[in-house]
Formats: structure tokens, sequence, C-alpha cells
């Protein structure tokens, strides 16, 4: 039992992390790149959720 509720702590922990992460480049408008892959996007505030802008070359326009 107790390794269920290490497994959860963990995965509530990285569920905190990550929004923390996408909050904070939505505040300050930074790109977030992938450390794993050649990926980078915007992070765009939807309410009670946040969204992926992958114009990251500004082709859109902001």
């Amino acid at each position: 039992m107790r390794a269920k509720a290490i497994k959860w702590n963990r995965r509530f922990h990285l569920i905190a992390f990550r929004s923390r992460t996408a909050a904070g480049c939505v505040e300050q408008g930074a790109l977030l790149m992938s450390v794993h892959s050649l990926h980078a996007t915007y992070i765009k505030d939807k309410g009670d959720r946040f969204e992926l802008d992958c114009d990251w070359d500004n082709a859109r326009g902001r």
C-alpha cells in the first residue's frame, strides 16, 4: 500500500510542476522547448486548461 501512496504522490508533484511551468510560460510569453526532441511551442491560457500554440516562427502573427 505504501508503494501506491508514493507513486500517487510523485504523480501529483509531476502534475503540479507541469502546471506551474505552463503558467510561467503563459505569464512570461516564453517559448517552451523540449529537451528530448526538436519541438517548441507557446502555451496559451484557455480558462481552466492550457493549449499549445505551435506557431513558434510567428507565421500566423501574434
